[in-house]
């Protein structure tokens, strides 16, 4: 369909994709009607997480829920 788009986030010396989007034509297709328009989009926070440098607070393990009842934090 001609339009879309990428975010790029600026990690240290390098823009990184995170995200992206435009419009696809499988909707058009799915109900049979030419005026249909879907835009799409999504958002790779796994990847932002990836290239960012460590960080000795990230680092540090929150709590989490063991599935025990009787644990506490």
């Amino acid at each position: 369909m001609g339009v879309c788009f990428k975010i790029y986030a600026g990690v240290e010396d390098q823009d990184v994709e995170v995200a992206g989007g435009g419009f696809v034509d499988w909707s058009q297709l799915l109900t049979g009607n030419r005026k249909e328009r879907l835009l799409i989009s999504d958002f790779d926070a796994d990847r932002l997480t990836e290239t960012m440098p460590s960080s000795p607070i990230l680092a540090q393990s929150a709590p989490y829920w063991t599935g025990d009842p009787s644990h506490r934090y």
